[in-house]
């Protein structure tokens, strides 16, 4: 997992929202609000984000 640094937070953040079509298609009061809390991580072909059973307490939003 990649974390991203404040100084690209916003920057970033207005990458995301832009690169996810779900993201970008809400409204502005969402996005903004929705902004602080995303985060920037990578992850590989077959990695695993969730198990069976568990609760899901994170969302991924693809952005390619």
């Amino acid at each position: 997992m990649v974390d991203v640094s404040t100084e690209r937070s916003a920057e970033v953040c207005s990458e995301m929202l832009q690169g996810n079509r779900l993201l970008a298609g809400l409204p502005v009061d969402e996005r903004l609000r929705l902004g602080s809390e995303l985060r920037l991580i990578e992850l590989g072909m077959r990695d695993q984000i969730y198990d069976i059973g568990a609760t899901i307490t994170e969302v991924y939003f693809p952005l390619n």
